[in-house]
This record gives C-alpha cells, structure tokens and sequence, in this order.
C-alpha cells in the first residue's frame, strides 16, 4: 500500500513539473539552466533592493529606486510602510530637482531631499490625493533647491525622530552598490 502512494506521489509531482514546464517554458529553462542565478533573480524581484542607510543614529531599511520605471511607480499602490522603512530614489546624478506627485498614494508621507549626504528640506505629511483626482490636477513636490537623493518615509517619521536640515546620512551601503 505505501508503495502505491509513493508511485502516486511520484507521478502526480512529474505531472506538475511537466505542466510547469508547458505553462512557463523561458522560466523553466532559466530556472533549469541557471539554478542560482535564477533564485537570486527571483529574490530581488520579490524583496526589491534593499538597503540600510542612517540618518544621524537611526537607521533605516530603504527600497532603492535607481531605474525609471522605479521612481515613477514609488511608493504609489502601498497602503503602509514600517515603521523604519523607506524608499530612497536614486538619479542618474547629483545636483537634480525632480518633481513628485501623489499619484495612486494611499498613504500620508513625509519626504526627505537629502544633497551632500545632508538633509537639505523636509516636507512633512503630504497627504495622498481625493479618490478620484484626475492627474492633471495633482500638485507637483519640488525642493527649493538641487538635491542628490530622495527619501519618502511614513508621515510623522520625521517629526517622531526630531530630523532637521543639515543632518548627516550615511549613504555607504547605497553608494557601494551603485558602483561597477
């Protein structure tokens, strides 16, 4: 009898996997190709790039946003943000001045423009738009000046850790993998 279950159980898991293999085939041969390379793929697509960054003493558990398609997309569909997490959005180089919406924002933000490895602005508690605004009609978020790196964190965060203008932020993790 427990050899029966065993054929069974084998047959039914060669069944999957052929089935996988039908259903997903470019997935399945890099899977197959590439074990590890695959895995770690498959890793940073689901965890995103992470990295820890402090400002002053705390530190900060960021998502990096260093592609486009990244920092359009932000932190728009989220509903919440731990406590000490973030997402730091990374340009193509320093002295910038983006301009971010609320667009698809469910949550109120704090966001911190950082020049210098310094916190140069604060806007505190930006609250996500009205369901239903159309695009045209969300404000732009601009700093007053140049900046090298954004970073959006739950409202209240700045407040909470009593951050300023001029405090300093360790960027080292950030900055090492940003280099060939």
């Amino acid at each position: 009898m427990k050899q029966v279950f065993l054929l069974l159980g084998g047959v039914i898991g060669l069944i999957l996997i052929i089935g996988v293999l039908n259903k997903y085939p470019n997935e399945a041969g890099q899977a197959l190709s590439n074990p590890t390379s695959y895995a770690n793929k498959t890793i940073q697509t689901t965890l995103g790039d992470k990295k820890s960054i402090k400002i002053g003493e705390i530190e900060l558990i960021v998502e990096i946003a260093d592609e486009e398609a990244e920092r359009a997309q932000g932190l728009s569909g989220r509903k919440s943000l731990a406590e000490n997490e973030g997402m730091l959005f990374v340009f193509g180089g320093k002295d910038v001045k983006p301009a971010f919406w609320m667009k698809d924002m469910l949550m109120p933000i704090d966001i911190i423009w950082i020049n210098d490895r310094k916190v140069a602005q604060i806007d505190k508690d930006i609250q996500p738009p009205d369901e239903g605004t159309p695009d045209r009609s969300l404000p732009l978020i601009i700093p007053d000046g140049l900046i090298d790196y954004v970073l959006e964190v739950s409202a209240g965060f700045s407040d909470k850790n009593k951050l300023e203008n001029g405090v300093s932020i360790d960027l080292t993790n950030v900055e090492k993998s940003a280099s060939p």
